[in-house]
């Protein structure tokens, strides 16, 4: 095993693939010191790169960009990622209205634009550098818009893109058709090697969101189990949190209403504080929500059961573990048809749900991560794999990565917010356990529970 040995700085290395327009090019090393560089366009649609990051007084809509843009105090900011200073770049903005606004980059002098048109307008903003001295760093850079004066509507102007002419080297941009995708960010996962041979029914784990770690809109999740279903915890978009255990019917449909009663998950059993309905949009199945004020910085415990039935059926039982308050809590026991399976690649995930905060970061750590075989043999999780999703592997966005602790017993996921560090897809490394002995869980006072 490696310990992180492919992590690196997404700049200086093989991320080219990123959707900036290529006008000319000599040489593919674009960050060389010999030869021509290349010189490219970079289209900053504000559909996938753009956020309302103060106040309230605007809307960036994954595919009609900045609109309803009426409050000078709000303040939208656009991201694209470059990997080394720039000198006479062509600074552009495609917009319509009748307001005046000010474009910004990296808090540098702000250069400002009358529009005049009531129609989508190119206007040339002038000639600029990006990082014309010691304090640029490469990676993320950040093209800030305010409001000025407001047009003849009562709103600034609907801007559409940003673009920069006469860039060296390629751009980290996301392009318009992964607008939506590019918005949410790349979602990061561990995934577990389970011990061969083995017929596993229960795995634990436990999560640590870390400090201002949780915006909303983030899913930490604990124990997937193949492609049956997942089980963790939310910041929903009201800010409230939630644990959440989810179950997809083996009937493929995005739409719940489609699925025949044969083929639907069960419930057997649902906690006292549980409530279940029907989830679609990503396959199809039953979820359960348990409405739970977990905090950060602090560490919960995750229990699943995987357990086959005689009738070709699989019973999924989950339960939350508040380690301060030494408290278990029942989620729910959901019944899967045409399943016959124990437990079976097991992974995490940290994802964010919301268009509107992709430019926040969420981080938390996974630790103490356990299985127990039919016999009631433990094993130890700490062969991990790190991936991401497409949008982090296309290099469509680069702000993801993990990492171990100082003592190694616990592997941190981060994603979001438009950081440099970064972790290549696939790195696999060895985690050192936290306790020496499985953790002491009463199995049978768990069945009792409601």
């Amino acid at each position: 095993m490696i310990s992180l040995k492919n992590c690196f700085t997404p700049f200086l290395t093989s991320l080219l693939l990123t959707m900036a327009t290529l006008s000319a090019f000599a040489d593919m090393n674009p960050f060389g010191s010999g030869g021509k560089a290349i010189i490219s366009e970079c289209s900053l649609e504000m559909a996938g790169n753009a956020f309302v990051t103060r106040g309230s007084g605007a809307t960036v809509d994954y595919t009609k960009g900045l609109v309803d843009w009426s409050d000078s105090k709000t303040i939208v900011t656009a991201y694209f990622g470059i990997g080394a200073p720039q000198k006479d770049v062509d600074l552009f903005i495609v917009a319509k209205g009748s307001g005046e606004i000010g474009v910004n980059i990296n808090g540098k002098k702000t250069v400002f634009v009358k529009l005049d048109s009531d129609v989508m307008k190119e206007y040339n903003l002038g000639r600029i550098e990006i990082g014309g001295d010691s304090s640029f760093q490469k990676g993320y850079q950040k093209i800030y818009l305010r409001g000025k004066t407001l047009g003849k509507d009562g709103k600034f102007g609907e801007v559409e893109r940003i673009i920069l002419r006469g860039l060296e080297g390629v751009s980290t941009v996301v392009p318009y058709a992964d607008s939506y995708w590019g918005r949410r960010g790349p979602s990061v996962h561990l995934r577990y090697e389970l011990p061969k041979y083995k017929s596993i029914e229960y795995i634990y784990n436990e999560i640590t969101v870390l400090k201002d770690q949780d915006p909303e809109g983030s899913y930490y999740m604990a124990n997937g189990f193949g492609e049956e279903g997942y089980f963790g915890f939310q910041t929903l978009e009201n800010g409230k949190r939630i644990v959440i255990f989810s179950v997809w019917s083996p009937f493929k449909t995005d739409d719940p209403r489609e699925i025949p009663e044969e083929l639907k998950v069960k419930c057997v059993r649902l906690g006292k504080n549980t409530k279940i309905g029907d989830f679609g949009n990503e396959g199809s199945g039953s979820k359960t929500i348990m409405p739970y004020e977990w905090e950060t910085g602090k560490t919960y415990g995750f229990l699943t059961r995987v357990h086959p039935n005689n009738d070709k059926t699989t019973d999924y039982t989950s339960y939350f573990f508040d380690k301060e308050k030494q408290r278990w809590h029942l989620v729910a026991k959901l019944r899967r048809p045409k399943t016959n399976t124990w437990l079976r690649s097991p992974y995490s995930f940290v994802e964010n749900f919301s268009v509107k905060n992709g430019y926040k970061s969420r981080a938390a750590s996974f630790s103490n991560t356990w299985v127990w075989d039919k016999k009631g043999d433990a094993f130890n999780l700490d062969d991990l794999t790190f991936t991401t999703d497409a949008t982090g592997q296309k290099g469509i966005r680069t702000d993801f990565t993990a990492y171990l602790n100082p003592n190694k017993t616990a592997a941190i996921l981060k994603m979001g917010g438009f950081f440099n560090e970064n972790c290549a897809h696939g790195t696999t490394f060895e985690r050192q356990p936290l306790n020496r002995r499985e953790p002491m869980i009463n199995f049978a006072a768990l069945e009792r529970l409601d």
